[in-house]
């Protein structure tokens, strides 16, 4: 049986810890609710705080739940989520923000990428928005820690 999460508490707000599991090939999830603002749909915007994931772990899927944020009749936004190497290593320049919707489809190679080091994934933004509006995007990655 696992045991429980450590709590973990930082002053440093701008890199939080991912809950790990002391059990290994446990599936975990790490995201983040993001509400994001018109201003925000503009190319190569970085959105949110994103979550690390620990070194060592092992991407086994994702899921991405993302409002209209392009409120043009020919919407253009499309949305990454990758690290700073690869920007776009989970989702590749999605167009479910044009008219919202879910993916749960992983780019090619995303899954059983393994992190190398405390690597910290976040949205950005790849096309920017024809009319942006507000909305929430919210994901999570799913992975397991040998």
């Amino acid at each position: 049986m696992a045991k429980a999460f450590p709590t973990y508490v930082s002053t440093d707000l701008t890199k939080r810890p991912a809950r790990t599991s002391s059990d290994s090939n446990q599936v975990i999830c790490a995201g983040e609710s993001i509400a994001v603002a018109a201003g925000d749909t503009t190319l190569n915007k970085l959105l949110g705080k994103g979550v690390y994931l620990p070194k060592g772990a092992q991407i086994v899927g994702y899921v991405c739940d993302c409002d209209d944020l392009d409120s043009n009749g020919t919407p253009l936004i499309t949305i990454s989520i990758g690290d700073a190497t690869v920007d776009d290593r989970i989702m590749a320049a999605s167009t479910i923000p044009q008219a919202g919707g879910v993916n749960v489809t992983p780019k090619k190679g995303a899954i059983g990428f393994t992190c190398t080091a405390e690597t910290l994934f976040q949205p950005k933004v790849k096309a920017a928005a024809a009319t942006g509006q507000a909305g929430t995007l919210t994901y999570g990655i799913l992975y397991v820690s040998n």
